[in-house]
C-alpha cells in the first residue's frame, strides 16, 4: 500500500459501524471489563482516510476528543477541509505514517485500524500492535481488523490471476478494468460444477458488485497479507496484548451454528476461547475479522459468560417492525422483519409486546426495565405476566443477542423527530450529500444510501426553515425540474397537485429520516 494509490484512486472514507467506540466499550462491559463512555473517551484512528469514520463520531460526542492519522496527503486534506466545513473542534486528521506515530498524544481509550493490517508490511504490522499497548490507557479497548484464511485461500487465486494479468498495466483505472474481464472470462470458461467453478462464480458475482475503490485497494494492492486466527493473537500476545473477542457478539456465538457443532467446539478445543475461534474459522470458511485487543495484564479480568439477564444492565434497540397489526395478547404468531428482510416470528403474548415496544422507541435505545414495563401495560387487563412468562422473554433476547438481532447501547441517541417545528439532519450527512455522496452516517453510525429525492431533502434540513418553508423549497426544486415529486408510478407535473404531493413527499423523508436516526435533536 502507498500513498500514491490512495491519491489515485482514494477509498470512500466511510463510518464503520462494528467499529464505533460504543460498539467497544459494549463488548468491553459484556466481558467483565469497564472501559470509558464513549461520550467522555479519547479515540484514536490509525489508517483514517478522510475521516468518514471519525467525523460523525465527533459530531455525535462533543466531549469525547479524536485523533485521526493517514499516510494519504490527498485523503487528509479532504478530511481537514470537512473538519472546518462542520466546524468540529474536538477532532484532528493528522498526515502521518503509523510508525511514526510515538506517545506524545496518548492515552487513548479506544483505538481503531480498520482496512490496514493486512494491507502493510510485517514491519508496520508491528507497528500498529505497537501503537495499541503504547497508547491505550489501562481499561482502553483496540479494534483491529484484516482478512483470515482459511476464507483468503481460494481467494488469493483470484487475487494472484488479477494481479498476474494486469502486471504491465500503470493506469489504475486499466487495471480494474482488466482484473474485472479477467475474473468474468475466466468463470466463463471454468467448469462450474467443480469446487474452483462454484468459488469463482461466488467471486465473480462479489467483483461485479464491488465499487471500483475496493476492488483495486483488495485485490490489487502490493499488500494482502491474510493470516490465520491464532497467528494474529500471536503477534498481538508478543506486543502484550491480550484477545478480548470480536466486535460483534453475534460473530462469536457458536451457538449460532447448531448444537452438534457447539458441543463438538466445546470437545475439541478444550474450553480454550482462542482454540473455539479458530475452529470456527476452520468450519465457516471465514475471510475477515475484527478483533478486539486489550492491555495482556487485563485478561485476568475477562469473563465471557453470557446470561439471560446479561442484556438487563444496557440500554436496548431493535430494528424490527411488525408486517401486520400484531394483537399481543393472542395466541397467533406475530411477524417482525427489519429493513434488511431478517424475520423474528414471536408467538409469545410478552415477546410480542416487548417487540412492539422496542418497534415504537426505535431508534432510541431505552432500559430493559422501561421496555418490560411498557410491554406489561399493554397486556394489562387481557393477561398476567409472571416470572416464566419474562423467563422465557428474557431467553428469547438473549437468542437474539446472540444472532445479531438486538443491540446494547450504553447511552442515549439524540435522535431528532420528524414533528420538530424546524427539523435539522445530522450536520456529516447534511455535509456528505451537499458534496454529492451517496452513502451517508448516522447517528447510529450506521451507513445509509440515499436517492435523489432524500438527498434533497436532507440538505435542506439545516434547522433554519419550518414546514412551510420547507415545502416551498421543494416545490421551487420540482418547478424548476431539479427533483421528480411522484404519485405512485406517475410524476406529478399539475401545479395545484403539486404543492399536496411535495408536502407528502416531505412528511414521508422525515419519518423515514427520524427512522434512519439522520435527525438531530
Amino acid at each position: 500500500m502507498s500513498a500514491h494509490d490512495y491519491d489515485a484512486i482514494p477509498y470512500a472514507s466511510r463510518a464503520f459501524p462494528q467499529s464505533q467506540p460504543e460498539q467497544l466499550a459494549v463488548m468491553g462491559r459484556l466481558f467483565g471489563l469497564a472501559p470509558r463512555l464513549p461520550s467522555e473517551a479519547r479515540v484514536l484512528e490509525l489508517g483514517c482516510s478522510a475521516g468518514g469514520n471519525l467525523l460523525p463520531l465527533a459530531a455525535r460526542y462533543p466531549r469525547a476528543r479524536f485523533l485521526g492519522i493517514d499516510y494519504s496527503p490527498v485523503q487528509v486534506q479532504r478530511g481537514q477541509q470537512r473538519v472546518r466545513e462542520l466546524g468540529l473542534g474536538n477532532v484532528e486528521i493528522r498526515q502521518q505514517g503509523i510508525a511514526e506515530f510515538g506517545r506524545d498524544a496518548g492515552p487513548f481509550d479506544y483505538v481503531v485500524c480498520h482496512g490496514v493490517y493486512s494491507w502493510v508490511a510485517p514491519e508496520v504490522q508491528g507497528a500498529i500492535l505497537a501503537v495499541c499497548r503504547d497508547n491505550l490507557s489501562p481499561d482502553g479497548i483496540a479494534y483491529v481488523s484484516y482478512n483470515t484464511y482459511p476464507g483468503w485461500k481460494m481467494r488469493e487465486v483470484v487475487r494472484d490471476a488479477m494481479l498476474f494479468h494486469t502486471r504491465g498495466l500503470q493506469d489504475p483505472r486499466d487495471r480494474i478494468a482488466q482484473a474485472r474481464a479477467m475474473v468474468r472470462f475466466t468463470k466463463d470458461i471454468t467448469d462450474p460444477a467443480s469446487a474452483f467453478g462454484r468459488m469463482l462464480a461466488d467471486e465473480a458475482g462479489l467483483v461485479e458488485k464491488a465499487e471500483d475503490f475496493y476492488l483495486f485497494h483488495e485485490h490489487l494492492e502490493a499488500y494482502n497479507r491474510p493470516c490465520y486466527f491464532r497467528e494474529f493473537v500471536e503477534a498481538a500476545g508478543a506486543h502484550g496484548l491480550g484477545y478480548l473477542g470480536e466486535a460483534a457478539l453475534a460473530d462469536m456465538a457458536p451457538q449460532r451454528l447448531g448444537p452438534k457443532v457447539h458441543e463438538a467446539l466445546q470437545k475439541v478445543s478444550g474450553g480454550n476461547i482462542i482454540a473455539t475461534e479458530q475452529y470456527m474459522d476452520f468450519f465457516r470458511n471465514r475471510s475477515f475479522r475484527q478483533t478486539l485487543l486489550v492491555h495482556g495484564e487485563r485478561m485476568a479480568a475477562v469473563r465471557r459468560t453470557i446470561t439471560p439477564q446479561t442484556h438487563r444492565g444496557f440500554l436496548l434497540t431493535c430494528a424490527f417492525v411488525p408486517i401486520a397489526a400484531v394483537r399481543p395478547e393472542g395466541a397467533e404468531a406475530a411477524e417482525f422483519r427489519d429493513p434488511s428482510g431478517r424475520s423474528i416470528r414471536a408467538t409469545a403474548p410478552l415477546l410480542k409486546a416487548f417487540l412492539l415496544e422496542l418497534a415504537m422507541r426505535f431508534p432510541r435505545p431505552a432500559a430493559y426495565d422501561e421496555l418490560l414495563a411498557g410491554a406489561t401495560a399493554l397486556l394489562a387487563g387481557r393477561l398476567v405476566v409472571g416470572d416464566a412468562d419474562v423467563a422465557a422473554l428474557d431467553a428469547a433476547l438473549m437468542r437474539f443477542l446472540l444472532e445479531g438481532l438486538l443491540r446494547l447501547h450504553l447511552e442515549p441517541i439524540p435522535v431528532g423527530s420528524a414533528g420538530d417545528a424546524r427539523p435539522r439532519s445530522f450536520a456529516p450527512a447534511r455535509a456528505a450529500v451537499l458534496q454529492r455522496e451517496e452513502v451517508v452516517a448516522t447517528l447510529r453510525h450506521d451507513t445509509v444510501r440515499l436517492d435523489g429525492v432524500d438527498s434533497r431533502v436532507l440538505r435542506l434540513l439545516d434547522g433554519e426553515l419550518d414546514r412551510e418553508g420547507l415545502c416551498d423549497a421543494l416545490l421551487q426544486a420540482a418547478v424548476r425540474g431539479e427533483i421528480t415529486v411522484r404519485s405512485g408510478d406517475a410524476a406529478v407535473v399539475d401545479p395545484e397537485v403539486l404543492g399536496v404531493a411535495v408536502g407528502r413527499l416531505l412528511d414521508e423523508s422525515l419519518r423515514r429520516f427520524e427512522r434512519l436516526a439522520l435527525l438531530a435533536a
